[in-house]
């Protein structure tokens, strides 16, 4: 008979808009590389909230939780901002997204790995480097979500930093603003069957699908799989998507 793994899925705000952050300006004899690393001590940055920034036009004052006019304008044109967030089971994420308003640009890092750029110079990513173009702030309402699960192997169990070089246009600019909201979609099973254990075998499927196997002798057929990852005795499989049927040996 068919084994049938029931999977759930729960949507989890790792940063959002209670969430804490730390901040620091650089300059070019002051720079540290490791900035951005979990690692890194930042016990002497300024304590923030989820957004930072400045507007003197009150076009997107609701996003702002930390002003900074009085640190950054006229003095700085970049901001670099560390947001830390708990995963207690990083192997059980299915999906990792990100939700940014930024003005004008940015460099978003995921323990160190640089993940997303936007408007920023391709080189010269400096403490006086500043955004290539002004933002369009009408994006700012509804900004689109970017997609980094496939960065998911960067997430540790337990302490991950999310970090974002900031950057403005110029150091006169009357704006500026980084705001992140960093998603997750777990996944989890029910209980395994008996007799799914008693073959040594743990399935952990994750996704909008529930797999289907079928267990003969030393086969494992596996029918329309959207995403799974499965644990074997001996090594692991990872099941890519497919809507064929899969045979492993």
């Amino acid at each position: 008979d068919d084994v049938v793994v029931n999977v759930i899925t729960e949507q989890r705000t790792l940063i959002g808009e209670l969430s804490a952050s730390t901040y620091h300006y650089f300059t070019e004899l002051t720079y540290q590389p490791e900035w951005n690393r979990p690692d890194f001590s930042d016990l002497h940055w300024l304590p923030g909230g989820q957004g930072l920034g400045y507007d003197l036009t009150d076009g997107f004052s609701t996003y702002i939780d930390t002003n900074i006019q009085s640190s950054m304008q006229h003095r700085h044109s970049s901001l670099y901002v560390r947001y830390p967030f708990i995963l207690e089971n990083a192997r059980s994420l299915h999906r990792l997204e990100l939700i940014l308003r930024a003005d004008d640009g940015c460099a978003v890092y995921l323990n160190g790995q640089e993940v997303h750029r936007q408007d920023v110079p391709l080189y010269d990513l400096g403490p006086t480097a500043t955004a290539l173009r002004t933002a369009d702030e009408t994006l700012l309402l509804r900004p689109k979500p970017i997609d980094l699960t496939e960065f998911r192997s960067r997430l540790h169990p337990g302490y991950n930093v999310l970090a974002i070089h900031g950057l403005n246009q110029s150091i006169t600019s009357s704006d500026f603003l980084v705001q992140p909201t960093l998603t997750a979609t777990m996944g989890r099973t029910e209980r395994l069957p008996d007799e799914l254990n008693a073959q040594g075998l743990l399935a952990y499927a994750l996704g909008d699908d529930a797999p289907t196997i079928e267990l003969l002798e030393d086969e494992m057929l596996v029918h329309y799989v959207r995403i799974a990852d499965f644990e074997v005795t001996g090594g692991r499989i990872d099941i890519e998507i497919s809507a064929d049927l899969a045979i492993w040996k």
